[in-house]
């Protein structure tokens, strides 16, 4: 009986608590308690119902002793909107700003809605998702199956993915088994991959296995791979073992050039020097080769008996083997005549087997092909036999 009479005193102060007239007690709605103690307040159907419409400062706390259980803001089976409006003034509005432990979920239970940050129409202020500074931090960790989608295909502004300021990677899906794929198919804009400005920038540096393509077997368009107007650019420049093949099993044909007469292009070691010579091999193969422009020409300018070649680009060494094209200034008058080849130093010009020339065997304006056995220049079309 007492317990009764105690509880029913609760409930009729609840209704007057927090106000200084009778006029202000609650007059729609219900506030219930029930024999297991749980407190019900029900608002009006059909219109506004507010808690603490007239706290202008201070604290409203809701489940501040709450230690056990849980504390839901609107029902699982609800039609309506949940809303949780912030602060207009300047400041931070905070969920959860004391949690320092367990999980905080969003959205835990939802299946076929839409979880959604920011306001589409929101025009000066910033949507941001803060991660922890001493841990790995994760968005869609659990996704299974779906699509993760950043960006809005119908978007006029830019999806921009900014990294630290400090030393350290971004990566984007590091143990996905799946496709990545950067740009859409349909897409009439670019895409681009912007590298740093201080380092090198590399693209699939950790690949183990499998295949890098660039450009797709089916296209019809053009795969263009520019590079700077003020350094070296490099394919394939650390590749120490295996094989790099351009254009394996491709049926058309495969143009590498420049459209312009001052550029340089390199097929093979880069950067010799007369201290390092190339390395390696270079192998051009196909049913007929067909050289267009002269292979290893100059004219000489030198003089009578001492040939002086300018090739542009320059040969460095010059290695066993090489070939050079010269057009004679003057035709030879001695047996032991000599050519010089881009500053690589004087050599004698001989014949087959080391053998002298004789007087003439250089005319002047002749054309003539020599070849570096390692020690001096053999001529292959000598004019005396």
């Amino acid at each position: 009986m007492f317990k009764k009479l105690s509880l029913g005193i609760l409930v009729f102060a609840l209704c007057f608590i927090g106000t200084n007239s009778a006029s202000a007690a609650l007059t729609v709605g219900a506030l219930s308690v029930t024999s297991d103690g749980a407190l019900t307040l029900d608002g009006a159907a059909g219109s506004t119902n507010a808690l603490f419409p007239a706290t202008a400062s201070g604290t409203i706390n809701i489940g501040t002793g709450l230690t056990s259980g849980a504390l839901t803001l609107g029902v699982g089976t609800q039609t309506g909107i949940t809303t949780i409006n912030g602060s207009t003034l300047a400041g931070t509005n905070a969920l959860f700003p004391l949690s320092t432990t367990s999980a905080i979920t969003l959205g835990a239970g939802l299946t076929t809605g839409n979880l959604t940050l920011g306001n589409a129409t929101q025009s000066s202020g910033i949507t941001t998702i803060n991660g922890g500074t001493a841990a790995a931090n994760v968005l869609f960790g659990n996704l299974a199956g779906g699509s993760i989608t950043i960006g809005k295909s119908t978007q006029t502004g830019g999806t921009t993915i900014y990294g630290g300021t400090a030393a350290g990677a971004i990566t984007l899906l590091p143990g996905a088994a799946g496709t990545i794929v950067i740009g859409g198919a349909a897409n009439t804009g670019l895409t681009t991959i912007n590298g740093g400005t201080s380092a090198a920038n590399v693209l699939f540096g950790n690949q183990a296995g499998g295949s890098i393509v660039i450009g797709a077997a089916a296209q019809t368009g053009t795969t263009t791979i520019n590079g700077s107007t003020s350094g070296a650019n490099a394919l394939f420049n650390q590749v120490v073992g295996g094989t790099v093949l351009i254009g394996n099993v491709n049926t058309g044909g495969i143009n590498i050039g420049t459209n312009s007469s001052a550029k340089l292009i390199v097929v093979g070691d880069a950067q010799p020097t007369a201290a390092t010579p190339p390395v390696g091999t270079t192998k051009i193969a196909g049913a007929t080769v067909s050289v267009s422009g002269g292979f290893n020409y100059a004219a000489d300018t030198g003089a009578a008996d001492a040939a002086v070649v300018t090739l542009s680009p320059a040969i460095t060494g010059p290695a066993t083997g090489q070939m050079v094209v010269f057009k004679a200034i003057a035709t030879n008058t001695t047996t032991t005549p000599t050519l010089n080849v881009n500053g690589t130093g004087v050599k004698t010009i001989v014949k087959r087997a080391a053998a002298a020339l004789a007087a003439g065997d250089i005319l002047i304006g002749g054309f003539y092909i020599v070849v570096y056995n390692g020690t001096q220049w053999v001529l292959m079309n000598p004019i005396v036999n």
